[in-house]
């Protein structure tokens, strides 16, 4: 099955992100990789099937996706 990239900003705090990145962990069951880039800023990313990216409505609005 063909995984997507699927990436998006987040600005917060160091838990903010933890949260962040748990919870997208917990619905996807896989690993979300995020990286401070400065000022707050991280950048999250992960590989998703396409039906994960339609089950939970990961749109352009908050996800890039290639």
């Amino acid at each position: 099955m063909e995984k997507i990239r699927v990436w998006t900003f987040f600005d917060g705090t160091d838990e903010d992100v933890a949260d962040f990145g748990r919870e997208w962990e917990t619905l996807l069951n896989t690993e979300f990789f995020c990286e401070e880039n400065g000022e707050g800023q991280y950048f999250c990313e992960v590989y998703v099937t396409q039906a994960q990216i339609d089950e939970f409505n990961m749109d352009e609005d908050w996800f890039t996706i290639q």
